[in-house]
């Protein structure tokens, strides 16, 4: 690691809210925690980041708002910065030590009162500037933007010609990561409970660096990026059995086989190929994961973890899954076609248990939109423009490796289930959780046990799913041509 990129507040600069909440409430205002609690939408405090409010207009604000009309401007900035509680020596160390070896840079948002406090302390206590510890000081203010925007992110590469695989940005909000984390830039989210000193070292040749490990997906699109230099996915494609000829479909393709791509899940069931593959699909890029996991496997969570965020790491902002499924009605039979509005999950296991990363999401998540309406409405659209009959309907997730016995069947068909299947459940639960919107479309590849005599087996479900991928393939490729 070359190059990093420091947020200020709560990385460098120690904040305590209550701190300003008390010192409002001394001025007389009882109303400062209801005011903070939403400063994150509020768009004057956007605008004040962003350069676009003056001091004058803040405080102006502020004694409207917080009914202290009497304090004068001072006082009121003094109350504003008592935020700030200052940078710790050990931190000014590090920052100095790293100096010998790597560029620095700091990227805030901020606004100039809160600077001026800050700079003013470092010179206090310090005799420094923040000029005297970064190669360039990035402020919001100034720049006339605000993480999370791309394009603040793209400014610095670009200004300081940085290469992404060799740049570290550190920051506390989990919503500023993502952007980073597009353009292949290495991330550490740095949550209250971890201590910025925990993640630097001296190496054997006594070099401070940075020990901390980046996440598999985010070392994963670092990779990808180097085979692929500029290309940013749409579109997120998950192939399930036997539909792995999709890829055929793609232009300017570039695949990279799963075990190609260090500590990436490989795949290891029959019509899985265990290949990433990139291009352009109806002039949209796209990335197909042509293989996927399976709790059947033994495996852990992070495996199905690893392969969404990848997805997302390297731009997606749609999953679409396909999958084959066994049939719980008998108006809906093999090789057809159905649009997933649903799911029941009868896995017995969550694909989100254990520690949770908010770098890609919070702890707990809704479920009530995971089945995207726009996007179903458009693919919806796009069936009845080819005239290829769509079915609607609600998925079954099952553990299996075994197929379900009839009287599961028929539980599951009393429950409200349309098909049932091994996978997928675990997909839409990590692509949501990462802010993926999701689409699911599901070939029917058999009747479910005792609803045909037909034997199962999974090479029934390979011959059906054959059968139905030439509709599927046409509705996918119309589909997302509806996104360029």
């Amino acid at each position: 690691m070359r190059n990093i990129i420091f947020d200020l507040g709560n990385v460098l600069e120690d904040l305590d809210e209550t701190a300003t909440a008390e010192a409002f409430a001394a001025l007389g205002s009882t109303d400062w925690q209801e005011l903070f609690s939403v400063k994150k939408q509020h768009a004057l405090f956007d605008m004040l980041d962003r350069g676009d409010l003056s001091s004058t207009e803040l405080w102006d604000f502020l004694r409207k708002e917080l009914s202290i009309r009497d304090a004068d401007d001072a006082t009121i900035n003094q109350a504003w910065c008592s935020l700030l509680c200052g940078i710790k020596p050990e931190k000014i160390r590090l920052l100095q030590a790293l100096r010998q070896t790597h560029k620095l840079f700091l990227l805030s948002n901020t606004n100039l009162m809160h600077i001026e406090h800050i700079q003013a302390r470092l010179q206090r206590e310090y005799n420094l500037h923040l000029e005297d510890l970064f190669d360039k000081v990035y402020l919001s203010y100034e720049m006339g933007l605000r993480k999370p925007d791309l394009t603040i992110f793209q400014t610095i590469l670009t200004e300081q010609n940085l290469n992404p695989a060799e740049t570290l940005f550190i920051d506390d909000h989990p919503l500023n990561i993502p952007p980073a984390e597009t353009l292949g830039i290495h991330t550490l989210h740095l949550t209250k409970d971890k201590n910025l000193l925990d993640y630097f070292a001296l190496n054997k040749q006594n070099v401070l660096t940075y020990v901390a490990k980046p996440s598999v997906p985010v070392r994963a699109a670092s990779l990808i990026k180097t085979k692929i230099p500029n290309f940013i996915p749409k579109i997120g494609i998950i192939l399930g059995s036997g539909l792995g000829g999709l890829v055929d479909l793609l232009t300017d393709a570039v695949s990279i086989a799963y075990d190609d791509i260090p500590d990436f899940p490989l795949c290891h069931v029959q019509g899985h190929a265990g290949k990433l593959v990139l291009g352009y699909l109806a002039g949209v890029p796209v990335v197909f994961l042509q293989g996927r996991k399976h709790f059947y496997e033994g495996i852990d969570n992070k495996d199905i973890q690893i392969l969404v965020r990848t997805l997302k790491t390297l731009g997606c902002e749609i999953l679409l899954i396909t999958n084959a499924v066994g049939s719980l009605r008998t108006d809906v039979g093999p090789s057809q076609l159905m649009l997933i509005q649903d799911h029941m999950n009868f896995q017995f296991n969550n694909a989100l248990v254990g520690e949770n990363d908010e770098s890609f999401g919070p702890r707990f998540i809704p479920m009530d939109d995971a089945y995207d309406l726009e996007l179903r409405n458009i693919m919806q659209a796009t069936a009845k423009e080819l005239d290829i009959p769509l079915a609607t309907g609600v998925y079954c997730g099952t553990l299996g490796p075994n197929f379900e016995t009839p009287a599961e069947i028929r539980a599951f068909r009393t429950l409200g289930a349309d098909v049932v299947g091994m996978s997928t459940v675990s997909e839409v639960l990590v692509g949501r959780h990462c802010g993926l919107r999701v689409v699911v479309v599901s070939t029917i590849t058999n009747f479910a046990a005792g609803m045909s005599a037909e034997k199962l087996s999974h090479e029934l479900t390979l011959h059906y799913a054959k059968l139905g991928a030439t509709n599927l393939s046409n509705l996918i490729r119309n589909f997302v041509g509806k996104f360029k």
